[in-house]
């Protein structure tokens, strides 16, 4: 059992966390597709959070799905973007993510997962970065990386919100039959 399945979670189907530090260069990527992301899908829980473990944890407890959005540096072509859904050895293991955070995002999973505190699921979009230097702005290749989660994020939102309307109307969808 996870944390979304105890008595009286989850209180929101789902929820974004945009993961990162404006002020290091790249790691502000996922603040910036927050930020956009709040302006197309104004109905979404969507936050923010500096990607410490326990911060994380209390985010996203009592949500059923969550959507993380992160920088990553494993070695890729700056401004590739990734998608990942735990378990937690699907993000550890295969890319390796390092992270400016004290405690990286794998093993804010392995905590969770420890404490059967994770939601029922968890994504992880990771876009690689070219520079964590202090300072404001993104790299060229991760601004134009944007653009590509925050399309497939929506995508996933749209599926999830259909999904939810098939669930609630037995299938029909949320047309009105004639």
């Amino acid at each position: 059992m996870n944390g979304a399945g105890k008595p009286g979670a989850p209180n929101r189907p789902w929820l974004i966390v945009g993961v990162g530090n404006e002020f290091r260069s790249d790691d502000g990527v996922g603040p910036a597709a927050a930020l956009r992301l709040r302006k197309r899908l104004p109905t979404v829980a969507i936050e923010v959070c500096d990607g410490q473990a326990a911060h994380l944890l209390t985010r996203w407890t009592r949500a059923d799905t969550v959507i993380l959005i992160d920088a990553m540096c494993s070695g890729a072509e700056p401004g590739t973007v990734r998608r990942f859904e735990v378990p937690p050895d699907t993000i550890a293991a295969p890319c390796h993510l390092a992270s400016t955070h004290g405690v990286g995002l794998a093993e804010a999973v392995a905590l969770g997962a420890a404490l059967d505190r994770l939601p029922r699921r968890l994504i992880l979009y990771a876009v690689e970065g070219a520079t964590f230097r202090e300072g404001i702005g993104l790299s060229a290749e991760v601004e134009h990386a944007i653009n590509t989660v925050v399309e497939r994020v929506i995508q996933e939102a749209a599926g999830a919100q259909d999904d939810a309307t098939d669930a609630s109307t037995g299938g029909k969808g949320s047309e009105a039959e004639s």
